[in-house]
């Protein structure tokens, strides 16, 4: 094998061990509950992304199982568009879904409507987070929690007829006392003249 050769062959090794792992460099969509544990290499990230209703939720939980600190965002669809972008200077994140330098990290949040992503970072993306030196191995779960509007109607609708029963109980009883009211005092027994006293006999 030529010397020219043996150095492409090499050059294609480092290529092919530098290259970014597809599963963690990826996006992984989410429409309803999701459990998965992932291998997250050094310098790389795995995304979650959900599409949110107005009155929806999204809540998860994130364990490093094997390895050092982690960054978990969750963020906007604009914000994950910095965050991908390595010209751009920051990114913007939701701070109640976000922690960095952690091994475990779980939360619920319901911003408006629109498209998130929960990213776990394993790279040197920002000052203050982890390194992201080393692999880690994470347990993942998150699902989208809808607005249980099946539940807020049944419950309004128990509240009304208590309201109802309430109202046609107290409406019954005042009409029991107006009755009572109107009714005319009983009627005593005719009274008759006074009879004179009696006289023992012989007086």
């Amino acid at each position: 094998m030529s010397r020219r050769a043996t150095l492409l062959l090499a050059l294609s090794w480092a290529a092919l061990f530098l290259m970014p792992s597809a599963s963690a460099q990826t996006e992984v969509p989410i429409s309803g509950v999701i459990s998965e544990t992932v291998t997250i290499a050094a310098s790389e990230w795995r995304a979650y992304r959900v599409t949110l209703g107005s009155q929806d939720s999204f809540q998860f939980s994130i364990q490093v199982t094997q390895g050092s600190d982690i960054d978990v965002y969750t963020m906007p669809a604009s914000g994950y568009s910095e965050y991908t972008n390595p010209s751009a200077p920051s990114f913007g994140y939701l701070t109640s879904g976000t922690r960095e330098n952690t091994q475990s990290f779980g939360t619920s949040v319901s911003p408006s409507s629109g498209t998130y992503y929960l990213v776990v970072d394993n790279i040197d993306v920002s000052s203050s987070g982890a390194p992201g030196s080393a692999p880690v191995t994470v347990d993942v779960s998150a699902q989208i929690r809808p607005f249980p509007i099946v539940g807020v109607v049944i419950g309004v609708v128990v509240v009304l007829a208590i309201v109802v029963a309430v109202l046609l109980i107290v409406r019954s009883r005042r009409k029991k006392k107006a009755a009572m009211r109107m009714m005319p005092p009983p009627l005593q027994p005719p009274m008759g003249p006074p009879q004179p006293p009696l006289r023992p006999p012989g007086s």
